[in-house]
């Protein structure tokens, strides 16, 4: 049986019965593939590439060649972070509502190891042939194996590119989500997960309690709620409580970005939150938009290439681009350069989703869905046979029977022999046990001999 076989509806996977009644309008997007939400992914990924090359502070080695205009708008890039949690929020409700929890972490295993196992090995080398600081070292292999599992971070070991701790966000948002997605995805049950997150969220910054804000990633909570609260609100359309709860995490987002950016400012940067409120807002704005459809006119089946790009690029850009403005800006003509980097990425993001993410997520996802068979079907399989065969030892035959008649145990007969042959008769000579005699390729069979039941009423 496959693992998608799974009846989601059996574990409460399918609408309560409270569950707000779907609209003529709600309905007929069910099932509608969102091509805003590729563009947007995209979009966000343009977003954070563009910070990246253009970096603010002591490594303004790109100011330069892009111009100071350019320079100066990207120093919010770094938001771009901020809309891809709320798409992540949004899509993972979306594409694991009446789904099990292995089809759920099948789903997200291939999603996003088989590039980043790619891009992992091509950090590494960039970091050794090309370090920003000629004098650094080159990362050890250890930090590079510890990189392969995404949780180095855990561990307490640097990255060996910038993005990844947000792919480590992720992970701990799948491991929260999971625990609903096991008991089965429901209206009722989504909106106490986010209201208990939220408030366990809350908990954990005002306790400082360190386990709470490393597992619960208060930070970058609201991100997340508000993403799955705009689903709900894409599935089963608006309504005064739902708009309540997207309001809430609109404004733990702005005081979020409200301590980011004293942190930045503090670290010498020239943000302002008035700026980082306004782009924050505009993410919002757009994704209600995507929950309300107005943006279901947005068709082109292109799109889907283009979102299939996001993740390859994101991994790269932050590798490739520095490495190629610190060597050619003295050779390339600023604005050919930037377009040759952009083209360079987004080429070697198409060769990464092509030829090693698309192939690697197929050979994944057979071995996972094999895989998750047999834990479900545990019971039912059947161990390998024994290579020396199912012989008993001398040591298991019984040298004892029980008197039918008295219950006593007494010895076994010492003229049954335990291979079925009587002792100290030919092959030839009649049967122990009364019969006529048998023939040699009758006695030649392991058999056992089955022992003589007597009592002290006589044979039975």
């Amino acid at each position: 049986m496959s693992v998608t076989s799974l009846d989601a509806a059996a574990r409460g996977a399918t609408e309560e019965a409270g569950a707000p009644a779907l609209s003529k309008s709600v309905k007929s997007r069910q099932g509608e593939r969102l091509y805003v939400l590729d563009l947007l992914r995209f979009v966000a990924a343009i977003i954070v590439l563009v910070y990246h090359l253009m970096p603010v502070a002591t490594q303004a080695y790109a100011s330069y060649i892009f111009g100071v205009p350019a320079f100066h708008y990207s120093r919010y890039g770094w938001l771009g972070v901020d809309l891809f949690f709320l798409i992540s929020g949004f899509v993972i409700c979306m594409s694991s509502w009446g789904r099990g929890t292995g089809q759920f972490i099948t789903s997200r295993i291939t999603r996003l190891m088989p590039a980043y196992w790619v891009a992992v090995p091509i950090a590494l080398m960039f970091r050794t042939l090309w370090p920003e600081n000629p004098d650094d070292p080159a990362p050890p292999l250890s930090d590079a194996l510890a990189n392969l599992t995404m949780t180095q971070g855990l561990r307490g070991i640097a990255d060996l590119d910038g993005v990844y701790w947000t792919l480590l966000v992720e992970l701990k948002f799948y491991l929260i989500f999971a625990a609903v997605v096991w008991f089965g995805l429901s209206y009722r049950r989504v909106i106490t997960f986010c209201l208990l997150w939220t408030a366990l969220a809350i908990f954990a910054q005002h306790s400082q309690q360190q386990l709470l804000i490393a597992l619960l990633e208060p930070k970058y909570t609201s991100h997340f709620v508000a993403g799955i609260t705009l689903y709900l609100i894409y599935r089963f359309g608006p309504n005064l409580f739902l708009w309540g709860m997207l309001a809430v995490s609109w404004i733990f987002c702005v005081l979020s970005v409200k301590n980011i950016v004293g942190e930045r400012v503090a670290a010498g940067e020239n943000l302002t939150l008035k700026t980082g409120a306004l782009v924050i807002t505009v993410f919002y704005l757009i994704m209600i938009g995507v929950a309300l459809g107005w943006f279901s006119w947005i068709r082109w089946r292109g799109l889907v290439l283009v979102g299939s790009l996001t993740y390859p690029v994101y991994l790269l850009h932050n590798t490739i681009g520095p490495v190629a403005i610190r060597r050619l800006n003295d050779s390339v003509p600023r604005w050919l350069l930037m377009i040759g980097v952009f083209t360079g990425i987004m080429l070697a993001g198409y060769l990464v989703h092509r030829f090693v993410e698309r192939p690697g997520a197929k050979m994944l996802r057979r071995g996972l869905v094999r895989s998750f068979d047999q834990i479900r079907d545990g019971s039912r399989l059947s161990a390998r046979p024994d290579p020396a065969g199912d012989v008993r030892s001398p040591a298991t035959v019984p040298t004892e029977v029980t008197s039918v008649g008295t219950g006593r145990v007494e010895p076994m007969a010492a003229d049954v022999s335990p291979i079925g042959t009587p002792a100290g008769t030919s092959a030839s000579a009649p049967s122990a046990l009364g019969g006529p005699a048998q023939s040699k390729s009758a006695l030649d069979a392991p058999t056992v001999a089955l022992p003589t039941l007597t009592s002290s009423k006589g044979t039975q």
